[in-house]
């Protein structure tokens, strides 16, 4: 079963994915967090398998957030959800190892 962590700092959509992910039987949701700092702690803590990431949050942007987990817990796999369509945001994604 692969577990996962949510970072969005909208709720409405942490909860539009917990539904999702909740309709699925091989993913199980340990944990969500409104803002990046929020979600540096809990992967600390949890060690999911998968961090889903909103790009823009308050305390600590997901590039930045990306970045320190790939130091704290390198096994968590992160995937950034963002409105943002910029090239620029896509190529430090990438740098970032995301």
């Amino acid at each position: 079963m692969t577990t996962i962590v949510l970072a969005d700092d909208h709720h409405i959509v942490r909860k539009g994915m917990r539904a999702v992910l909740e309709a699925e039987a091989d993913f199980r949701l340990v944990g969500e967090a409104s803002d990046g700092l929020e979600a540096v702690q809990l992967v600390e803590r949890l060690r999911p398998d998968v961090l889903v990431l909103d790009l823009m949050m308050p305390g600590l942007n997901g590039l930045e957030v990306a970045r320190q987990v790939g130091k704290r817990s390198p096994q968590t796999r992160v995937l950034i959800l963002s409105m943002h369509a910029g090239d620029d945001y896509v190529l430090e994604a990438l740098r970032t190892g995301v």
